[in-house]
């Protein structure tokens, strides 16, 4: 009899983490999507942990991703799950710290909700979060979900407060320790180390009720304070349209922004990386279009705005923001990449030659990327004496020509009186990796 069920071998699916330390089940991907499938051992367990009700509460307060049971099958596994799955993730070494603070009020709310079926989570660190929507911290480890035998357990309390609340608490003394912030998430602080970092630890001698409500309070009055830098407010006021792009930042640039718009409808990607987004001006025009955006960015506070327009507006665009430069390794690649107002930075500030600016670009996309050159430099309006033999604009494309086989000038009228603007297009990207039919690239 047809079930209309599909059954996979184990070797047809690319299985995920650490699989051996998971009891009750396993995470697989397979054609594109994330998938959990339970341990024939563990149906006692899904039947509570996993009960239908519980999964579509959590849902609808944002702090899983939606997740219900499927026709797929593989082989010695019992039910399937399908889990919601977008196309970029930001591992938590490239979190905003904004984000991380949000991370830590969505474990504490799961903790609550869970508590109230008489679950816990065996975990209580940031590696069981994925990214989602508007730069959304939701937990997706479900099997990590286990019975609280005694109300007063506080383990994955213990682990959450090293791994979420002393590094948040840290970032709190000075905008300097964003990095180390980031870095202590991973590691975590040891209550011991907590005294002279911070001159205090939380005890974990109180009622599991009695330390949510005291981690919630502690946790929600986190403030931070922000660097002012270069960057910092170059697209804070800037709202992007996709039809006009935004004239008050003069002729040239409406200009110009009119351009990348036309280039964006006209390429329809349904994923795109952002490369030096700032604030987000870039961003905010393609997920206009309906693109899922990655926008990274190295500058925290520039990040921080962009963070700060997504929560104000309530937005709903899915896009990623991760803190990184340009010649980080992607996890994800886009469709296309954009990388404007940035090139002539990495050649004259981070003596970048063209070579590795091109290959920096080019990883960061399987198909287009959308650049631009400044033929003055980093000058205004008045050309500069001399510019070195290196900048120019056929040593850029020329690099670009290795990575991609068709490199476009892209003309567009540029007032007079304004430093010019080159954009450029570059398509079909040589040796572009194809999906591996599991969903991966190799």
């Amino acid at each position: 009899m047809n079930t209309g069920k599909q059954l996979l071998q184990r070797d047809e699916v690319a299985w995920m983490g650490y699989t051996f330390e998971d009891p009750n089940m396993r995470t697989f991907r397979y054609r594109g999507k994330y998938f959990k499938a339970v341990l024939p051992t563990a149906a006692d367990w899904a039947r509570k942990a996993l009960a239908p009700d519980l999964l579509e509460r959590l849902h609808q307060l944002g702090i899983i991703p939606q997740t219900r049971p499927c026709r797929l099958r593989v082989e010695e596994f019992g039910q399937v799950y399908a889990q919601e799955t977008e196309h970029f993730n930001v591992l938590m070494t490239h979190w905003p710290c904004s984000v991380l603070k949000e991370a830590a009020l969505t474990f504490l709310a799961l903790a609550r909700e869970l508590q109230r079926r008489a679950l816990r989570s065996i975990d209580g660190h940031c590696y069981n979060f994925v990214i989602q929507g508007a730069s959304k911290p939701r937990w997706c480890d479900l099997g990590s979900f286990i019975p609280l035998r005694d109300p007063n357990e506080t383990g994955d309390l213990d682990q959450f407060v090293r791994c979420f609340v002393y590094p948040l608490l840290l970032r709190q003394k000075s905008p300097h320790l964003d990095g180390f912030m980031r870095w202590s998430c991973a590691a975590g602080i040891e209550h011991e180390a907590a005294i002279p970092l911070l001159g205090l630890v939380i005890p974990q001698n109180r009622p599991r009720a009695q330390m949510l409500d005291l981690l919630t309070e502690l946790v929600g009055a986190i403030d931070f304070q922000w660097k002012s830098t270069l960057w910092s407010e170059y697209h804070q006021d800037a709202g992007a349209t996709a039809d006009s792009g935004n004239i008050r930042l003069g002729p040239e640039l409406y200009n110009r922004n009119q351009m990348v718009a036309r280039l964006l409808r006209t390429l329809k990607p349904a994923t795109v990386v952002d490369v030096g987004a700032n604030a987000g001006f870039f961003t905010e025009m393609a997920t206009q279009l309906g693109a899922e955006v990655l926008a990274i960015e190295p500058d925290e506070t520039a990040v921080e705005y962009h963070y700060r327009r997504l929560r104000e507006t309530r937005a709903t665009q899915r896009v990623k923001l991760m803190i990184g430069g340009v010649d980080g390794v992607p996890e994800q690649q886009g469709d296309l990449a954009i990388a404007l107002a940035l090139t002539h930075h990495l050649f004259f500030t981070a003596h970048y030659p063209w070579k590795l600016i091109a290959t920096c670009l080019a990883r960061h996309t399987h198909g287009a990327l959308l650049t631009e050159f400044m033929p003055h430099g980093l000058c205004g309006v008045e050309t500069p004496d001399s510019l070195p033999p290196a900048y120019r604009l056929e040593h850029f494309t020329g690099e670009l020509e290795r990575h991609f086989d068709r490199v476009e000038v892209i003309d567009y009228p540029t007032p007079a009186t304004c430093a010019p603007r080159i954009l450029i297009l570059c398509t079909d990207k040589r040796d572009a990796p194809r999906d591996d039919g599991k969903g991966n690239l190799p």
